[in-house]
């Protein structure tokens, strides 16, 4: 195992950051340019500068795999790579298992407890053993973040629940299960990102809850997390008077540095979340020395990298930043490695090696897994009537993110299954009035609190365009994907004669199985039937013809 004891300055200051790349393999395929370096400076950065983390977003699984061998080449010093993979690897690297949302296991466990901690586990297990399988050595979760808060737009169902009693055994096991794979896990948003209506991604969150009830509601998730083993925990981008009138989470050295390693005893990573966020830019001219100063130990996500491990050094060659925290941060990061798996991705990088293990991703084991918590999630009222041999209609499928279109591929049952009914397909966002169209309409919605949002209510445009289409007699039934909370606002104005179906989860499978029982599946003269969902297809991205925005 490396020691940085022996590094120049500038060589250790800059295995504490993280920087961000895509797991695509081309340059041209980056999907956000601004954040991820091409590759020549990523090998700058690796080989010359000495930077010790990558955080990787896209790219297919066997992709990613390869990308990950190629990072670990271009550097002499072992890596920490990881993902936000809070919902499976297939979250972000399809081929690999994405699982329903971590909300789903708070919902069953308001009636299995004994059964949801059992899934926990199993999710944190499944999780970490596929990211050993690609190469990640670290996974970004679990979220601790209590979601007390509905109109929370950015952890939503990312939560394990709204309520300490809930979250804090679920992340107790999910965190047991990652150990068991042998992969770092990452707490987070500490000291509590569930009781905003903000999102840190735009802006700086204030959160007015006490001391006492900060205790009692937003704390023991991390504290159990921190009890079962979890080697590093994320601060949030938050305001807290109640801990630090000034200075927010990431920045305070009495949140960190008083509450996280003297209360809680955390002795693990402290790890800034990304300090190109919003959140972390207000009022600081530095946000990695200030985050670094004030106990952070890994640095995610710099707007200037370069320039900040330079004065990172300065204010240590000026005496205003102790030697000895960067050598205290070093320690950490070093400690963290050695406890860790060797992965699967971190071989020769020879033929023999290319994509080793990638047949264990989506295992028969995660996709009961899978099926078991959607089963136990969804709640269907009703089934819609067929519609007549010679009539048509409309599959309106409204999302809230372009990322999920991936869930909607060609293949997908939230296309073929309406589509065997006779209801043509139309893919819409949530933030442009919908389409005037003549037909009867099965409305399905990807809808949820998402980073850069802001917002987690049912969008106003969208309830006038319902009362339009309820007025008209359009609107034949609901489908619902995501926010709980939506699916509630809906269900409290939806007339009862109105079918509807919800789940967490958005995924192929989940479509195919909240459908079974919303749309009946009887063949129309000259079409096939439906079937099952094919779960090879995942990887596609193709918009339906005539698809818009």
């Amino acid at each position: 195992m490396e020691t940085t004891a022996y590094l120049s300055l500038a060589r250790q200051v800059a295995r504490l950051f993280v920087v961000r790349a895509s797991g695509c393999w081309s340059d041209s395929q980056r999907g956000y340019p601004r954040w991820e370096a091409g590759r020549e400076q990523l090998r700058h950065w690796l080989a010359t500068v000495g930077v010790g983390g990558v955080i990787l977003l896209g790219g297919h699984a066997a992709e990613v795999q390869q990308r990950i061998r190629w990072l670990r080449r271009c550097c002499d010093h072992p890596l920490l790579i990881c993902a936000d993979v809070e919902e499976g690897v297939g979250q972000r690297f399809p081929g690999a298992t994405r699982l329903p949302p971590p909300f789903t296991l708070g919902r069953s466990y308001d009636r299995d407890p004994a059964l949801a901690v059992a899934w926990a586990r199993r999710y944190g297990e499944q999780l970490g053993t596929e990211a050993r399988l690609i190469g990640l050595n670290w996974v970004l979760a679990p979220v601790c973040d209590v979601n007390s808060n509905p109109r929370n737009p950015v952890i939503n169902v990312r939560a394990f629940g709204t309520t300490a009693a809930t979250v804090a055994p679920l992340v107790a096991a999910f965190c047991r299960g990652l150990e068991a794979a042998g992969v770092l896990g990452c707490a987070k948003h500490f000291p509590g990102h569930g009781d905003t209506a903000q999102d840190s991604h735009l802006v700086l969150p204030c959160v007015t809850t006490s001391r006492q009830q900060l205790h009692a509601t937003a704390l023991p998730p991390f504290a159990a997390a921190i009890a079962s083993g979890c080697g590093a925990v994320m601060t949030g981008h938050l305001l807290v008077p109640a801990l630090d009138e000034a200075a927010p989470a990431s920045f305070s050295t009495a949140i960190l540095g008083g509450l996280l390693r003297q209360q809680l005893g955390f002795e693990g990573l402290i790890v800034s979340d990304a300090l190109v966020m919003a959140g972390a830019a207000r009022g600081q001219d530095n946000p990695a020395l200030a985050a670094l100063a004030a106990g952070c130990d890994l640095l995610v996500m710099p707007e200037h990298l370069e320039a900040s491990i330079a004065a990172i050094c300065a204010a240590v060659e000026a005496g205003r930043l102790p030697l000895e925290r960067i050598q205290a941060a070093n320690h950490r990061r070093d400690a963290a490695l050695a406890r860790l798996a060797p992965v699967a991705a971190g071989g020769t990088g020879t033929a023999d090696d290319d994509f080793q293990g990638l047949e264990a991703l989506e295992s028969e084991a995660a996709q009961a897994l899978d099926t078991a918590m959607v089963q136990a999630d969804l709640w269907v009222r009703g089934s819609m009537e067929p519609l007549a041999a010679t009539q048509t209609g409309v599959n309106l499928m409204v999302v809230d993110d372009g990322l999920l279109v991936q869930q909607l591929m060609l293949q997908a049952p939230g296309q073929q299954r309406p589509q065997a009914q006779g209801f043509a397909p139309l893919l819409w966002t949530s933030r442009r009035p919908l389409p005037p169209v003549p037909e009867p309409v099965l409305l399905q919605l990807w809808l949820r609190g998402q980073p850069f949002s802001g917002t987690a209510g049912l969008p106003a445009v969208l309830q006038d365009d319902l009362k339009r289409l309820l007025a008209r007699h359009q609107l034949r039934g609901v489908a619902l994907y995501g926010s709980p909370w939506i699916a509630d606002e809906l269900k409290a104005w939806l007339p009862a004669d109105v079918p509807m179906g919800f789940c967490c989860a958005g995924t192929p499978h989940a479509q195919d199985l909240l459908l079974a029982q919303l749309l009946p599946d009887v063949p129309r003269p000259g079409q096939q039937g439906s079937g099952a969902v094919d779960r090879s297809g995942g990887t596609r991205t193709h918009m339906p013809e005539g698809a818009r925005f």
